[in-house]
């Protein structure tokens, strides 16, 4: 195993580290504050636009749904970079360990499938 190896490693896991004490936190205070304000929940309405025309537009109003419906208190747009940040993390661990573009690439997309199973999970979960 090289050093460059171990080195990507140790990052890796201390990222994964550091992203798991800052979730358990976020939780943690949210749930602190929902319990201290005596208050009940308020659902909000949802208001669907009409304007989603194009292919993009479509695909953008089915990823802002399925992670709304996963029952996370994510923003689409933090979902999205957790997709690239896993894309690019497996990406370049597969570029450093064999040195080709065509597993970086097989990487990246599959790295990008992870998160994206994991939320249609929840959100499958959710629904029923």
């Amino acid at each position: 195993m090289s050093v460059s190896l171990v080195a990507l490693c140790l990052f890796l896991a201390v990222v994964c580290a550091v992203g798991f004490i800052v979730v358990v936190l976020h939780r943690w205070a949210a749930s602190r504050a929902a319990t201290t304000s005596g208050q009940p929940i308020r659902l909000r309405r949802v208001v669907r636009s009409k304007e989603a025309t194009g292919p993009v537009s479509r695909f953008d109003g089915w990823f802002q749904r399925m992670v709304r419906d996963t029952g996370l208190a994510w923003h689409p747009t933090a979902a999205a970079m957790l997709l690239v940040l896993c894309g690019c993390i497996a990406a370049g661990s597969l570029f450093l360990w064999q040195e080709e573009p065509v597993p970086a690439v097989l990487g990246l997309l599959a790295g990008m499938a992870v998160p994206l199973a994991y939320l249609l999970h929840r959100r499958r979960k959710r629904i029923r």
